[in-house]
């Protein structure tokens, strides 16, 4: 299996800390059931990451066309 190329660990470096992130701040604990103020944060704080998702690519792609 070939090496991750550098755009693939820093995508998925992008990913696993907003996923951190993302519980730590929505959850913190969770008790059972997800509330409907955890559940509308998770929804918002998951559409956050797509745009910064989208952004973190557009530019990798930019790097990628001036090499």
């Amino acid at each position: 299996m070939d090496d991750p190329s550098p755009q693939d660990v820093l995508f998925w470096d992008l990913a696993r800390k907003t996923t951190k992130s993302c519980f730590i701040k929505c959850f913190g604990q969770l008790n059972g059931k997800m509330t409907s103020k955890q559940e509308s944060c998770l929804r918002d704080c998951a559409q956050r990451y797509m745009q910064c998702r989208d952004v973190a690519l557009g530019s990798l792609k930019d790097l990628a066309k001036q090499s």
